[in-house]
């Protein structure tokens, strides 16, 4: 069983405090007195109405103080002709009728600041405003759809900002809009998008976003992924000495760790976060106690009896606790969350410790009534998980079958598997005990095998990884052993050699120590028995010659059959690299169709143009690999080829193929592929800025490309239109476009020299040598 009502809690505590003035309130009032009429005035104005607004134990006279302060800063940007004042002064004011609880007026000074800011604010200024006008949506699910509207105009305001703090931020509220609206997909991935940014400018303190992700992970039944970033929640928190969210992730964790059905680990962090909520003063206290508690009663007889001894001691005096901080903070009790986290506490309570259902039954009607209110399906999931085992457990059984049905739906609808698992559990239930055993074993198979699927599916998916890895290495491992092999066989056949060589010169010694032998055989007779002897030493070593030549042979074999089986290993690789640029190719396609789609959604035009041209710059990397994989050799592109075809895809793309004509004059070359790609995306741009800018929408005119030889080792490359050239203000060594700024980048590096003129048009000339190119090229503007 979840507990629900925590997501409404993190809806709460989801944005960023307010930044407070390190100065105090006296210190910043002395300045404000030496500070002159001008708008550093309605600055510090401002500034001290926040200190006020935000106070931790703020009074009425307080904010009273900060509505004065935020007229005053009002009435000086009048005086002052700045508007910009005057909206924030609206801003600071709306903030503190929120506080005094005068919601009407504070959403009226919200919409007054939204509308001036608007015309006179920053960029920040007006995303401030709008996140101040969503925080008036209620937590429903209207509310839901409304508040994520507005938050996606304060992301695209955010992101023009360039402050991408607060843009992560952000992206972490609407994660968790998305959540509390179950769309678990949309959460994370706003969830991953915001931690790649907090990690991109390093920043340290994400304990909030760990603790989320190891939410949402769990939740969908993703438990390894769950335990992972709910550790990772432990360290950072415990890093940064958050007690209040600590005893939230150690009480998470246990229920991550009873649904992969480790009771033992589940008790140790139930029991962290019941003694980090004991000690605890908050309004959070009795959601932190009631959800331990909640948790913890399924699992407490599942362990020794000693330990459960000690949990159920642990557990009265939880509740003697939580009973004591209801008492003193009646206030809490009016509040949904609280309320609902005390219900569900008592009620579970009290059918697990003695069946008292007597007890039992107020918390039971309060939590009825609240199912009625209409409160979103994760109230209404947690509602159910409660109410039903307690109306197992009570024999009321018309009542459970009514919320079985519901529930059914509901868990359908919002693709709550493990809930649905759990529902059908509890028809088993149901149906036994009504002695209705086909249906109770219908329903137990379909818990069990959703059960188990919510289970195994991670464990697949990583067994899946692991083998893709494991034969990764494997065949890593076998090229390194081909390669050792081939190495001793050289150095094998090499002492052969050598030995081969010692037994030449050796003959030819004995061959000349013969012509002596017999020189002196005429000379002296008694040197024929030497002479013999002599002789049976050379038959000897001939034999011996022989045998070794023999030997020679087999070895040679032998290499030859290695030299085959390397030939083999080299054809897979070539295989390999084939197969690799046909995905490579693949995965750009797919990226060129993502963006095509996004395109179609565009309503602005310069957006949707950014976009076509991202999809052309892609679309020419892709024709790289597509050459590669067709071609017989890996390394080197046909630019004749390649060039017609950039060409003729991006007349297409800008439908210009019935008016606009093109030449091409490309020398028959093949270039490898680090100077291939950069010659294609330097073309790329020069014919989409022709294409863009150089002719009219219906106006005819020609583009030609042509790359010749200036002499052996220097080519040049002339992109030519004939339409009406660059304006005379624009001066492109210095001009700052995506378009340009990539042909100067590309060509400086490719060691090129780039000249851009007017010709009847606008022409592009490049000068380069392949000998000059580095063999690693990136792109850079």
């Amino acid at each position: 069983m979840k507990s629900f009502f925590v997501l409404a809690f993190w809806f709460l505590l989801s944005r960023p405090a307010p930044a407070q003035s390190v100065s105090p309130i006296d210190s910043l009032r002395l300045r404000l007195a030496n500070t002159p009429a001008d708008t550093s005035r309605v600055t510090q104005l401002l500034a001290l109405a926040h200190l006020y607004v935000f106070k931790l134990s703020e009074l009425t006279p307080d904010l009273d103080s900060a509505l004065l302060l935020s007229r005053q800063a009002y009435t000086l940007s009048g005086s002052l002709h700045y508007p910009r004042g005057q909206s924030l002064s609206y801003l600071t004011a709306a903030q503190a009728y929120k506080e005094k609880k005068d919601l009407t007026k504070s959403e009226q000074f919200t919409r007054r600041a939204i509308a001036l800011l608007t015309k006179h604010g920053s960029l920040e200024d007006q995303a401030d405003a709008y996140i101040e006008l969503a925080s008036f949506y209620k937590v429903s699910q209207q509310g839901f759809d409304q508040a994520i509207r507005l938050n996606a105009h304060v992301i695209s305001l955010l992101k023009r900002s360039g402050n991408t703090l607060k843009l992560a931020h952000e992206l972490v509220h609407r994660g968790d809009l998305y959540q509390l609206r179950s769309d678990n997909a949309h959460a994370l991935t706003d969830l991953r998008q915001a931690l790649a940014l907090y990690r991109s400018i390093g920043y340290t303190h994400l304990q909030h976003l760990y603790d989320r992700l190891g939410f949402i992970y769990s939740k969908t039944g993703d438990y390894e992924a769950g335990v992972r970033y709910g550790l990772l929640a432990v360290n950072a928190a415990e890093t940064a000495k958050d007690s209040f969210l600590l005893g939230d992730v150690c009480n998470r964790l246990g229920g991550t760790y009873r649904e992969l059905n480790q009771p033992e680990k589940a008790l140790l962090y139930y029991n962290r976060a019941l003694a980090i909520g004991q000690r605890q003063h908050y309004k959070s206290t009795i959601i932190l106690l009631a959800i331990t508690i909640t948790d913890l009663l399924p699992i407490y007889g599942k362990v020794n009896a000693k330990l459960r001894a000690a949990t159920a001691l642990n557990i009265r005096k939880a509740i003697a606790h939580l009973q004591n901080v209801v008492q003193e903070r009646p206030a809490d009790r009016s509040d949904l969350d609280c309320r609902m986290a005390v219900a569900s506490c008592m009620l579970g309570y009290y059918d697990e410790f003695g069946k008292q259902y007597a007890n039992a039954k107020p918390y039971c009607n309060e939590l009825e009534a609240m199912l009625h209110q209409n409160l979103g399906d994760d109230y209404a999931v947690f509602i159910h998980s409660v109410l039903i085992p307690h109306y197992v457990n009570s024999g009321q059984y018309e009542k459970e079958e009514r919320l079985l049905v519901s529930n059914e739906k509901i868990c359908q609808k919002t693709a709550y598997l493990k809930q649905l698992a759990a529902n059908h559990l509890w028809w088993f239930k149901l149906d036994s005990a009504r002695a209705m055993y086909p249906a109770a074993i219908g329903h137990f198979q379909r818990y069990k095998a959703l059960n188990d699927s919510l289970l195994s599916a991670t464990t697949h998916q990583k067994v899946a990884q692991l083998e893709v890895q494991y034969q990764t290495q494997q065949k890593e491992q076998n090229i390194r052993l081909l390669t050792q092999q081939s190495e001793l066989q050289q150095s094998e056949l090499r002492q052969a050699q050598t030995t081969r060589n010692g037994i030449v010169a050796g003959i030819f010694l004995l061959t000349g120590l013969l012509a002596v032998n017999y020189n002196r055989y005429r000379i002296k007779q008694r040197s024929n028995l030497l002479l013999k002897a002599k002789q049976l030493e050379i038959n000897q070593k001939n034999q011996s010659l022989a045998q070794s030549n023999q030997l020679l042979e087999v070895q040679q074999l032998e290499i030859n059959q290695k030299n085959e089986s390397l030939q083999q290993a080299l054809i897979e690789k070539e295989w390999m690299l084939r197969e690799i640029h046909h995905r490579v190719k693949n995965n750009l396609q797919v990226i060129t169709s993502l963006l095509h789609s996004q395109g179609m959604y565009l309503k602005d035009e310069v957006a949707s143009a950014a976009i076509r041209e991202s999809q052309n710059r892609v679309h020419t990397m892709a024709l790289i690999h597509q050459k590669l994989y067709q071609s017989d050799r890996l390394a080197a592109i046909p630019m004749s080829e390649y060039v017609t075809e950039i060409i003729d895809y991006l007349l297409e793309s800008f439908d210009r193929t019935d008016t606009v004509s093109k030449q091409t004059d490309v020398v028959a070359v093949e270039l490898d592929v680090t100077l291939a790609v950069p010659l294609g995306l330097i073309i790329n741009e020069a014919v989409t800025n022709s294409l863009k800018h150089a002719f009219g929408p219906n106006e005819r005119g020609s583009i030609s490309v042509s790359l010749s030889h200036i002499d052996s080792r220097t080519y040049l490359l002339v992109m030519q239109d004939d339409g009406k050239g660059m304006p005379a203000i624009v001066n492109p060594a210095q001009s700052r476009s995506l378009g340009l700024s990539l042909i100067r980048g590309l060509s400086k590096q490719i060691g090129g020299t780039l000249h851009i003129g007017q010709d009847g048009g606008t022409r592009i000339s490049l000068t380069f040598a392949p000998e000059t190119v580095p063999h690693e090229t990136t792109v850079e503007a």
